[in-house]
């Protein structure tokens, strides 16, 4: 199983995307589950504890931002993949620093679904799904 973090905290975005998460991995035949978050600094707390294949963060929240967030989860691990959704263009180049794998403009979070699609399904999905496969055989 994926494990997905999205971390949002305008309630109404973050049920959309989830909602297309689940159905863009369901169509895929994967199993997933999605845990959402309103509040990243929660979502940071819990980070030792419950860790995530992928993270789908907002860049413009009021208690800590996404960018923030994303280098509090490099800090502890390196590895999952980061993806950025935000209404905001100017947030770009600083979400690249801190190595996200794609940077989306959420005005319509269907474009979430493209920022999961082609290179990460080749490269990156199987990967997550063969290391998952690994630690439960």
């Amino acid at each position: 199983m994926i494990n997905i973090a999205i971390v949002d905290d305008n309630r109404v975005d973050l049920n959309e995307e989830v909602q297309i998460t689940e159905e863009y991995f369901r169509k895929k035949g994967l199993l997933c589950r999605v845990e959402p978050f309103e509040d990243p600094d929660w979502m940071i707390r819990g980070i030792k504890e419950e860790q995530y294949d992928i993270y789908i963060m907002d860049i413009r929240m009021e208690k800590m931002d996404g960018i923030e967030a994303a280098k509090k989860i490099r800090a502890e691990y390196p590895e999952p993949i980061i993806i950025c959704a935000t209404n905001y263009p100017e947030y770009a180049i600083d979400a690249y620093e801190v190595n996200t794998w794609r940077y989306i403009q959420k005005k319509n979070s269907q474009k979430i679904v493209v920022g999961i699609t082609g290179p990460f399904e080749n490269k990156y999905l199987p990967r997550i799904i063969n290391e998952y496969k690994e630690g439960h055989e």
